[in-house]
């Protein structure tokens, strides 16, 4: 190897290479280390959160993972090849309902948070969303297209005993996106969805207020609206929480039913606030690819210090197998040495005991493993020794 009076610099096309590793990695930056704010917040990239007791459950990495709400290692409960999305707790606490696309179709699963054989509950080629539950636990609330009859599919909201059996339609026309509240009585949801959810300060006609009905007179009742979109509505108590971009950024706000009272309860500048979701006084939700737990009745909240143990050694293959043809096909030698150096340090990484936990398993229930920022860093310092 030579040294660094003779090495040779990266090219832009190596740098580009490096650049795109980290992306895949899930780490901000140019580097494989996760030594900056992603170290001290634990693993980002979580998405939807959910939250029932002493439990937590989320998606990472295209699996759903549950952890305590105290934090620590994050448990993942799924492996099956295809994309999951919109994990939700049961109110017992025992079961995570949520999509997938196990069979080429998203379908609402179920799954206990030990883990074990998710098991299907719809069958229909339209797409089922899952929203959470009934508040006696027994069918899970979603939203699917199946009986629009108009030319532009609208979905409404279903029902689905968890034990299996016939869907049930909700007494509403139309629904995209709600929670029914605990006392069964009433439903806040958002009618319409939106052709880009991730638009900010759009102020068109797709953005409704969070409407609240009662499900027995139907008596609809809505949050103050501003123009602004309005997404994600929740329930604590007899207030609604929603996400709202009415100050130029989604964040966190309460309406009380009783008081009619409008509040702010987050004031993030940065990323948006994407997901929600409540049980008793306590929500989740997600930004800035961390999960955040808010307390209701202070409204105070911190990030969750949850690490996850996954292996990204799949991924780096893929790109490096990439890098190497496309370095052969531009000549540049720098791409082809980084792209060799960083599998031969995959391997040997692994070879020295230094691993997650999938891997860890396959040696042993007792064999140690590593978390996955922990693992990169192992990758990176090997790699900067062989680079050198």
């Amino acid at each position: 190897m030579a040294n660094s009076a003779t090495r040779r610099p990266l090219s832009t096309s190596a740098m580009l290479a490096i650049i795109g590793l980290a992306a895949i990695a899930g780490v901000p930056g140019l580097s494989l280390s996760s030594n900056n704010l992603q170290a001290q917040s634990g693993t980002r990239m979580l998405r939807s959160p959910s939250i029932s007791g002493n439990t937590i459950a989320f998606t990472y990495a295209n699996n759903i993972w549950v952890v305590d709400r105290a934090g620590g290692n994050a448990r993942r409960i799924s492996s099956f090849q295809g994309t999951t999305q919109n994990p939700r707790l049961s109110p017992d606490g025992k079961l995570v309902a949520f999509s997938a696309d196990y069979s080429g179709n998203t379908d609402v699963y179920v799954v206990p948070i030990e883990g074990g054989q998710p098991e299907r509950l719809t069958w229909h080629p339209s797409a089922d969303l899952v929203q959470g539950w009934t508040p006696d636990g027994k069918s899970i609330v979603f939203t699917s297209t199946r009986a629009a009859w108009a030319p532009s599919a609208v979905p409404r909201f279903f029902t689905v005993p968890v034990t299996g059996g016939v869907e049930t339609a909700l007494p509403l026309p139309r629904g995209y996106q709600g929670k029914i509240s605990p006392d069964g009585k009433r439903m806040a949801y958002r009618m319409a969805s939106s052709w880009d959810e991730e638009r900010r300060n759009y102020r068109g006609g797709q953005n409704k207020p969070i409407w609240i009905v009662d499900l027995s007179t139907f008596a609809l009742d809505s949050t103050p609206f501003a123009g602004s979109k309005e997404m994600d509505p929740v329930w604590v108590g007899d207030a609604v929480y929603f996400l709202s971009d009415r100050d130029g950024v989604s964040n966190v706000w309460s309406f009380d039913t009783r008081s009619r009272a409008l509040k702010q309860l987050t004031s993030f500048t940065d990323f948006d606030v994407k997901t929600l979701d409540a049980h008793g006084n306590a929500v989740v939700f997600e930004q800035a690819g961390l999960v955040h737990e808010l307390n209701a009745d202070n409204g105070s909240h911190h990030v969750l210090n949850n690490k996850t143990s996954t292996n990204p050694i799949a991924s780096i293959f893929a790109w490096t197998r990439g890098l190497m043809h496309r370095g052969k096909l531009d000549g540049t030698p720098d791409v082809l040495r980084f792209a060799e150096t960083l599998e031969q340090v995959c391997v040997e990484t692994v070879e020295a005991g230094e691993m997650t936990k999938d891997l860890a398993l396959l040696v042993s229930r007792d064999t140690a493993y590593l978390g996955t920022e922990d693992f990169l860093d192992a990758i990176e310092r090997r790699l900067q020794e062989k680079m050198a």
